[in-house]
């Protein structure tokens, strides 16, 4: 007398086919934790780039603005050469952000006309990247760019 158990293969299938082996999962989660290792600090170096820029473009509204002011008040204004650099001066011109220091800059002149003579300010910033705010001659826009 012979005994025959069938199996069905729907049950076969469902029981052993369904989901991930853990050797599976375990090679997912080294490829994503290598990927993570190697993205994770260019993404933090991106984050901290973007938001110096945010603080140096803060910094250009402010030169623009003082530029618009001595057009509407009809005077002019002249910042000599170096004026800023000293560390703990107070300049009525710009208010940097914490940490950051201004390492150098040409003489810069405002007229009541709205025209500038150009200039060039560089700022240091408390991770000790260089930018340069470039003055436009005449018309005074200001643009940023980092070393």
């Amino acid at each position: 007398m012979k005994i025959r158990i069938s199996v069905s293969s729907s049950f076969y299938n469902r029981r052993h086919c369904s989901g991930f082996t853990l050797i599976e999962l375990l090679v997912v989660l080294a490829i994503v934790g290598a990927l993570g290792a190697l993205a994770g600090p260019n993404m933090w170096n991106s984050y901290q780039r973007a938001n110096e820029r945010y603080q140096v473009l803060g910094v250009a509204n402010q030169l623009m603005e003082r530029r618009r002011q001595a057009h509407f008040q009809g005077e002019s204004l002249h910042v000599p050469e170096n004026y800023l650099v000293a560390g703990t001066l107070e300049s009525p011109l710009l208010q940097l952000p914490p940490g950051w220091v201004i390492e150098s800059h040409t003489k810069i002149y405002f007229l009541p006309s709205g025209a500038t003579n150009g200039g060039l300010i560089l700022l240091i910033s408390p991770l000790g990247r260089q930018w340069k705010l470039f003055i436009q001659p005449l018309d005074g826009r200001v643009t940023v760019t980092s070393s």
